[in-house]
């Protein structure tokens, strides 16, 4: 069972203040809790399972006879009928006639706003408009990579279209008699949806019948690989190739060989009965993540669907790559889920967000393309460069095959080295610049909170890049929210030789919460016994 941390709520806080407070070890909840409530939002970064997670749980709630709908927000349109993926439009119509309670999964706010920022908002109102009548009946949970979650504007955006209200009960003798004046909920309660720790990845290590898991542990140790390994998607990765060699590669490895596993067929006889090459397999998967991410279509139409649906037409698409019978073996393929209502979806995003960068970098090496393609991702608006939003998730991916692209995408906006992909890869001297565009744009606030999620910390935390961070500290002390940033790396790098200004700063009660918390987190994971005993001193001794 998955578990999660609750997030305080500040209502004098800014958008980000909630996701910053995941450093807060809470008690844990489970499923059970996160349903008993009537407005919950979860957050959960990329491959953390969420959107599994929440399929899962409207199936068990349906299979043990609750009224249970899993619903992915941008297909919360006019066509509200066909949205349903758990339930459907007469189980809908049946629940509304009924005096059942019902719970609503809707996934997730973050794939809405590709497409427009007030997605969102208005599938809301219209799912809002849905379920006018039955509201206080409604339990709805709702999801989000941390980074789209805006605390304040989406808090009151729940509030204001799917406030919970009940009949208010006074108990007066043995009589129970209900008052006029409804109860107003004071808001979404937020979870943070907690990675896989230790005995988790060694739990689904053993059930995946891998060998050696022990070393396995070790080696995740060693490669800094925990945090790629608590997010499930990842670590079934990591999994097919330990089994295979016993040994553990880059990130972009791992997602290239998963992406491998899934474009492949798993039964014998029906690679023979339908044969389809890896690499041909993987061009048609690359041009159809390209079509999605270009067009911000999510369904890719399956042949004999209903072709008045909306979605990318796979066979107008792929004409000229192969026959009709090679494009359904394609979309039969595991990197795809299930048909739904005539369409197939990329499982993962990042998986179409890596192909879709293979796909460009194809197209840059190609030479006649560049110019268009690099007009395509970065343009000009108010005599200023801009990224194009609807590319800026592939990105990430790019930069590491074209040192053009990477060049001018980082000059505007550093942080995309670091919101997905596998920048470790990157050349040292490169990396040591894009932490230092990265502290120097945070002390300006003149970033967009892209590199300050602990994920992206993550990713760039390498040992080598010690001594830069040292010098970022010692530069930027006095700032909090560079201090905020630069402990986190400390403690996800394990830097050592980091911690003793760290230390004042954990121990001085002048300094911002959030500073302290990062501080004293860096001490306690690579600082010496020395260093921890001096910290809880003087922590002890603060009033």
């Amino acid at each position: 069972m998955r578990y999660f941390s609750p997030l305080a709520h500040d209502e004098n806080a800014r958008d980000e203040d909630e996701v910053l407070s995941l450093l807060d070890e809470r008690r844990r909840k489970s499923w059970p809790n996160i349903d008993e409530g009537y407005r919950t939002v979860i957050l959960a970064e990329a491959g953390a399972g969420k959107t599994y997670e929440m399929d899962a749980r409207a199936r068990y709630a349906a299979a043990n006879g609750r009224f249970a709908f899993f619903i992915r927000i941008e297909d919360i349109n006019q066509d509200f009928e066909n949205s349903f993926e758990v339930g459907s439009a007469n189980e809908f119509k049946r629940w509304l006639e009924s005096e059942q309670p019902a719970w609503f999964y809707l996934d997730s706010i973050d794939e809405a706003r590709l497409e427009n920022p007030r997605a969102f908002e208005k599938a809301i109102r219209r799912f809002a408009g849905r379920i006018q009548d039955a509201k206080a009946r409604t339990h709805i949970c709702i999801s989000s990579r941390p980074y789209a979650w805006r605390s304040v504007s989406d808090r009151a955006l729940i509030m204001q279209y799917l406030l919970h209200t009940r009949e208010k009960a006074e108990q007066k003798g043995e009589e129970t008699q209900r008052v006029d004046e409804p109860e107003l909920d004071a808001g979404p309660s937020v979870f943070v949806l907690r990675p896989l720790d230790r005995d988790d990845i060694r739990m689904f290590a053993a059930h995946r019948a891998v060998p050696d898991v022990d070393r396995l542990i070790e080696q995740l140790d060693r490669r800094d690989l925990k945090d790629l390994a608590g997010r499930p998607f990842d670590l079934e990765g990591i999994l097919v190739g330990w089994s295979e060699d016993q040994e553990l590669g880059s990130r972009r490895d791992l997602l290239r060989r998963s992406i491998d596993i899934r474009l492949g067929e798993f039964d014998a006889d029906r690679e023979r009965r339908q044969p389809l090459s890896a690499e041909k397999a993987r061009e048609g998967a690359q041009r159809l993540a390209a079509a999605v991410v270009l067009t911000g279509e999510i369904g890719i139409l399956v042949p004999g669907g209903d072709p008045h649906r909306q979605g990318i037409d796979a066979f107008q698409l792929l004409d000229g790559w192969g026959s009709i019978e090679e494009i359904n073996t394609l979309l039969e393929r595991a990197i795809f889920n299930d048909v739904l209502y005539g369409s197939v979806r990329f499982r993962h995003r990042e998986v179409r967000e890596l192909l879709a960068a293979e796909w460009f970098a194809r197209q840059l090496k190609d030479g006649d393309s560049r110019s268009s393609v690099e007009d395509l991702i970065v343009r000009r608006q108010y005599g200023q460069e801009i990224i194009a939003p609807r590319l800026r998730p592939i990105l990430p991916w790019l930069i590491l095959e074209d040192a053009g692209i990477r060049s001018r995408v980082l000059a505007i906006k550093p942080e995309i080295a670091v919101e997905g992909g596998d920048p470790a890869v990157l050349p040292l001297s490169e990396r040591r610049q894009i932490l230092a565009d990265i502290v120097h744009r945070i002390v300006t606030d003149d970033d967009d909170r892209g590199a300050r999620d602990n994920s992206a910390i993550a990713r760039i935390a390498q040992p080598d890049l010690e001594d830069d961070v040292l010098e970022l500290i010692k530069r930027f002390g006095a700032d909090d929210d560079a201090i905020f940033f630069l402990g986190r790396l400390v403690w996800q790098g394990e830097m050592s030789r980091c911690v003793a200004p760290l230390l004042k700063i954990a121990a001085d009660p002048s300094r911002g919460k959030y500073a302290r918390i990062a501080s004293t987190r860096a001490v306690m994971i690579c600082g010496s016994e020395e260093q921890k005993i001096s910290l809880w001193r003087a922590l002890n001794g603060d009033a």
